[in-house]
Formats: C-alpha cells, structure tokens, sequence
C-alpha cells in the first residue's frame, strides 16, 4: 500500500505527520512517546524525528507500506505549541477525554 506523509522540519527538530488511524492500524499508538505531538482537532500525531518517526516507518515497511514524504520547513514552526502526544495507557483519555 502507497502512503505519503508530510515532514516538518524547524532549526531544531523534525516530526512526521501521521493521522491516528495509521497508528491504529499497525498497533502502534500506544508505543509513542510524549517527545512527539498530537492535534486532538484533527486526529494527527506529530512524531518526532529520533524515535518515533524511525520506529513508525520501519512498522510501516515491515508490514509492507510503500511510504513516500512531503518535506516542510518552517522557522518558527506550529508544532512545537501542540500537546505532547498522549503516552501509555491513559492516552484515550488524554486525547480525547474517554476512558482509557
């Protein structure tokens, strides 16, 4: 299956873009760290560059995703105002305001 995702970068850091659905999807949600971002108003995880984003391509490629990325740079980036992504068992709860 080919996907594209969109890649943001700032002076400092860089993050994948990656909707929830996809880390549903290869049983990874709750494997993220709270270093990545996540936009509870459009259901879209910010995954950091050092961790997250290299185990989610290789989860992506190994369950056989032809993944292709859309590069961004941006100097004073929005990312950085998001909540951190929503870690361990309470995520659902964090992120959304359910039980977890």
């Amino acid at each position: 299956m080919d996907r594209t995702y969109k890649s943001f970068e700032d002076p400092g850091h860089g993050w994948l873009e990656v909707p929830m659905s996809d880390l549903f999807e290869l049983g990874i949600a709750d494997a993220i760290s709270p270093y990545s971002y996540f936009d509870k108003e459009t259901s879209l995880a910010y995954l950091e560059e050092d961790l997250d984003a290299s185990n989610f391509v290789a989860s992506a490629r190994a369950a056989g995703w032809v993944l292709t990325f859309d590069s961004h740079y941006r100097e004073n980036i929005w990312i950085r105002g998001l909540p951190s992504y929503p870690a361990g068992d309470d995520w659902k709860a964090r992120a959304y305001g359910g039980a977890a």
